[in-house]
């Protein structure tokens, strides 16, 4: 039995071989390819984490403003908590 990609014409040592794969090349791409997809996830979280916690804060600071405004009769009659946020957190 003749096997392709072969010169000799022989059977191969290994499966490895036949296959034409260096397991230990894979098995450290795999670990390589493990590590930067961890590396990704990990730094996605603390991006998100970091814009959360900026919107959290936002979000508190135009509450306490409004309610004073509102106490105030600063605020519109017509004017809902979603529009005066918006304008808010734009400033």
């Amino acid at each position: 039995m003749k096997w392709v990609g072969l010169d000799q014409g022989t059977a191969p040592a290994s499966e490895d071989e036949r296959f034409g794969i260096d397991m230990r090349l894979n098995t450290k791409r795999f670990a390589l390819l493990l590590a930067a997809a961890g590396m990704a996830v990990t730094l996605t979280g603390a991006l998100s984490g970091a814009a959360r916690a900026d919107t959290n804060s936002v979000m508190t600071t135009c509450s306490a403003q409004y309610k004073v405004d509102k106490a105030a009769g600063k605020v519109p009659a017509n004017q809902t908590w979603p529009q005066y946020y918006s304008t808010c957190a734009a400033n």
